[in-house]
């Protein structure tokens, strides 16, 4: 009887384990955009033009996605990693509001103006 009690207890344990270390991947990507544009307004208001992106990310390569605000796709690209870190600029020269996902994930937006 002993010895069931404690194989179940230590299957749960493991699952609970092995569940935590599959969910660490799965988190969304941190990422930081600038605006390059001299004169800009704060980010994620830029003025139209160039917006570089920063993210940290624990995979080789991430997949970015941008869209604009009619849902047309202006990149569908991958962008490798170093030391965890990767980086993106887009030019974004048509006053819109942009949404901006990695791996499927939206995670950020924004508006350039004029």
């Amino acid at each position: 009887m002993y010895s069931v009690l404690a194989m179940r207890i230590t299957i749960v344990f493991a699952l609970l384990v092995l569940m935590s270390v599959a969910m660490m991947g799965q988190g969304s990507t941190p990422l930081n955009g600038s605006c390059q544009t001299a004169g800009n307004p704060s980010y994620p208001n830029c003025v139209a033009g160039e917006v570089t992106f920063t993210g940290a990310t624990v995979d080789v390569s991430v997949h970015v996605t941008v869209t604009n605000s009619s849902g047309a796709i202006v990149d569908d690209s991958d962008y490798n990693s170093q030391a965890g870190t990767f980086t993106f600029t887009e030019n974004f020269s048509i006053p819109d509001t942009y949404t901006i996902a990695v791996n499927g994930q939206a995670v950020m937006s924004v508006t350039t103006t004029n």
